[in-house]
């Protein structure tokens, strides 16, 4: 089975551990991967997640649970650092800080900033 090179460079050592089958499982995962993460795109840290996600899953380092109890770490962690975020923001404002600059500096919609101060 011939190999793409770039496939086989992103894979690094672990394109020794894959068989044939398992090989071209792995690119046509890629394709999909691609299909939904173009190349291009601002897409490259989404596509080296589901890609890296493709090969564990492969290698047999992985399963739905493993998955689910990461996205769940992450979606506390996600809310964590948002009422943080608009905690310092409702902070600044009532310190004199203009909303919408707030809003920009700290990756807030201007709504939420103002909903956070109470208006």
């Amino acid at each position: 089975m011939t190999r793409d090179p770039e496939l086989t460079a992103w894979l690094g050592p672990a394109d020794a551990e894959l068989t044939d089958a398992q090989y071209q499982r792995f690119a046509d995962e890629v394709t999909a991967i691609i299909a939904r993460y173009p190349l291009g795109a601002d897409d490259e840290q989404e596509r080296t997640a589901a890609m890296s996600a493709a090969l564990q899953w492969i290698l047999g380092g992985t399963n739905v649970a493993a998955a689910g109890d990461d996205l769940l770490r992450t979606r506390i962690s996600a809310a964590v650092a948002m009422a943080a975020a608009q905690q310092v923001a409702r902070m600044a404002v009532l310190d004199g800080a203009a909303e919408a600059t707030t809003a920009r500096a700290i990756g807030l919609d201007r709504m939420t900033v103002r909903k956070v101060v109470g208006k």
